[in-house]
């Protein structure tokens, strides 16, 4: 899963001189960038954003994703059971 390190994009932030979300905010509508307030508050959450979205905001930023975005492997799946011959053949054995 793709997440946002909301550290580092608030590190980002502050190099581009940016205090706020609300100045990010402002400054995308004074470039003409679709970037509201909400949405970037839904970034820095990992919370329902998009690809458009994240690269409108590093445009504003002036940065790279891979500035404040990293990959975290979803954890692996439970293996259920298997019977076999009345055995289970991913049980712990002790």
């Amino acid at each position: 899963m793709i997440r946002i390190d909301a550290e580092k994009l608030r590190d980002r932030m502050a190099r581009r001189g940016f205090a706020s979300f609300e100045a990010i905010a402002e400054r995308a509508d004074e470039l003409e960038i679709e970037l509201g307030l909400m949405t970037i508050y839904n970034i820095a959450a990992n919370r329902n954003w998009t690809r458009d979205k994240l690269e409108n905001l590093c445009k504003v930023l002036e940065c790279d994703p891979r500035d404040f975005v990293y990959f975290e492997p979803d954890a692996p799946k439970a293996i259920a059971p298997i019977q076999q011959n009345g055995l289970n053949a991913n049980a712990v054995r002790a």
